[in-house]
């Protein structure tokens, strides 16, 4: 079958019964279904250790990408920082500690960031408690907390447990530190170009610019009676009766302990850039290890204009973010490139590539599938721009239409591997918008059917699979019903646990329904190789299903 080989990767799109918030069943994919019905076809298991995560843990589109385009499992920083948690080493850190020691030595202040909530694409809550148990530990007090809620990756409205949470345990078990701002991840985490949030976030972490509340569980309440989730909290910062207000200042420090790299980087820069308002942020794509942004719609983007930025302030982050920002340390610094991916080794062999994604998905087709390496030579990325919108369920089609233009266009140039992201059914999903994600699924499925049609125009061989569920998922029930429950149900943003499809398709496949034996996400790699007629390395650990 060697020949063209298009990877399909329908992002947030799990296997899960049918039920009333399964956006998925609900739609009723007919591409999907079809080919599901008459091609090869089986299931992946997309989470847990299967992809490097502690057990339980759902996946993500990182994790599911990299471990897609590798074939092997990587140990994640999610459980490499929790295991140097378990083994303490994480309290010897020795760039911690250089942050502990600066802060004492200047009598300055430590300010935590990052996101609190029990997801942990992101970040994770036993993180933070092992940084304030550092603290603890080392005896540094001038602490504050700029709690940056979820409401996506977390329950919808969680924010007010997970606060009350954090207060209690500041008070009781450590002793020390407040919380001085509260703002949802709308506003402190975009990732898109959008510096109207990154700038209202940076006001208040570093000049008390917000409304102003009394405790951090008053920030919440405006947004929870207009309905909306702990994603769109207005930046508020936190002055009790009698306090003043804490903001980032001269010679303080910041740690940033959001793990996952692509939503901290934009406060991140702000925060540690001292040309931050003149930066070419085209310098600065998706891809943490490649510089320049893949598409000329994007160029010429233009930060904010930082009222203040305080002098002799350094960040930390807990990983890196961006090769280029001038972060004074990072906790977990990154591991060496994975060697022989399906990508390098179709460079290898001479063979030219084509990858295809929007810009909220740019760094999963280019920077995890390749091993977290830069594009391999004979590699071409294009990246369509994702709508302007505030949440896609506005506009759940996003750009789906145009990476499809992008990829007619490219058929027929002599790609031996065509890898492709529809970002729809798991963006729309995080809005909590069944009606949206059913549109979304609907979109996505469309797109996939072109896709398919010229493929098999040209006698090529597409792979479809997805690197997490999310979609299938909507909404949740009780865990301790049994075999019966009344409950209607709560709406589920996070991704979630479900194995993921896995259909290939192929003229002399055609009417042979089978199914696949069941895999991993680390399988998908070797699929590809076999199907493309090329060599598995050694180091690819993942087996060819087909």
């Amino acid at each position: 079958m060697a020949g063209l080989c298009v990877l399909v990767s329908l992002d947030g799109w799990g296997i899960a019964p049918p039920s009333k918030g399964n956006a998925v069943h609900l739609a009723e994919p007919q591409t999907f279904n079809q080919l599901w019905q008459k091609y090869p076809h089986g299931q992946l298991i997309a989470s847990g250790e299967s992809v490097g995560l502690p057990a339980n843990e759902v996946g993500n589109s990182e994790v599911g990408h990299l471990t897609m385009g590798v074939g092997r499992v990587i140990f994640q920083s999610l459980e490499r920082i929790n295991y140097a948690i378990r083994d303490e080493t994480f309290f010897e850190n020795q760039t911690l500690l250089k942050v502990v020691n600066r802060v004492k030595a200047q009598r300055s202040n430590l300010h935590l960031v990052g996101l609190v909530g029990s997801g942990r694409v992101h970040s994770a809550y036993n993180h933070l408690e092992a940084l304030l148990e550092l603290c603890k530990r080392t005896k540094l007090i001038n602490l504050n907390i700029h709690v940056i809620t979820d409401g996506r990756d977390s329950p919808p409205q969680e924010a007010l447990q997970v606060i009350s949470k954090l207060e209690t345990s500041l008070k009781e078990a450590f002793g020390l530190g407040r919380i001085a701002t509260v703002m949802g991840r709308y506003y402190a985490m975009d990732r898109d170009g959008r510096w109207e949030r990154i700038k209202a976030a940076y006001e208040a972490v570093v000049m008390g610019k917000g409304p102003v509340v009394t405790q951090a569980t008053e920030a919440l309440a405006t947004t929870y009676t207009a309905q909306k989730s702990d994603e769109f909290i207005p930046p508020a910062v936190v002055i009790p009766p009698g306090s003043q207000v804490h903001q980032v200042g001269y010679k303080d420090e910041v740690i940033f302990f959001n793990f996952r790299v692509d939503r901290a980087r934009e406060l991140t820069m702000a925060l540690s850039m001292p040309d931050f308002e003149r930066v070419d942020t085209t310098a600065f794509g998706f891809d943490p290890h490649q510089s320049g942004f893949a598409l000329g719609e994007q160029a010429g983007l233009t930060t904010f204009r930082r009222e203040y930025w305080p002098q002799g302030l350094k960040v930390t982050t807990m990983t890196e973010y961006q090769k280029g920002i001038p972060v004074a340390g990072i906790v977990f610094p990154p591991e060496e490139k994975i060697a022989n991916s399906v990508s390098e080794m179709v460079a290898g062999a001479g063979g030219k590539q084509l990858k295809l994604a929007e810009s909220e998905k740019e760094r999963m087709v280019t920077y995890y599938f390749d091993g977290l390496q830069d594009p391999f030579p004979g590699e071409v990325v294009e990246i369509v721009p994702s709508p302007k919108v505030d949440t896609y369920d506005q506009r759940p089609e996003m750009a789906a239409g145009a990476i499809v233009a992008r990829f007619k266009a490219g058929v027929k140039k002599g790609y031996r591997l065509i890898m492709i992201n529809f970002a729809n059914p798991d963006m729309v999903a995080h809005t909590g918008n069944l009606a949206a994600t059913v549109k979304a699924i609907q979109a996505t499925d469309q797109a996939l059917g072109e896709v398919v049609k010229e493929t098999l125009k040209v006698g090529g061989t597409v792979v479809i699979t997805a690197d997490h569920g999310n979609s299938e998922e909507l909404i949740t029930f009780p865990q301790n019903s049994f075999f019966f429950t009344t409950s209607q149900g709560i709406v589920n943003t996070d991704h979630s646990n479900n194995p993921v499809p896995l259909i290939i398709v192929n003229r002399e496949l055609e009417g042979k329904a089978i199914e696949l034996p069941s895999g991993v996400m680390s399988d998908v790699a070797p699929t590809l190789l076999a199907l493309m007629g090329l060599p598995q390395p050694a180091e690819m650990t993942g087996r060819k299903l087909i």
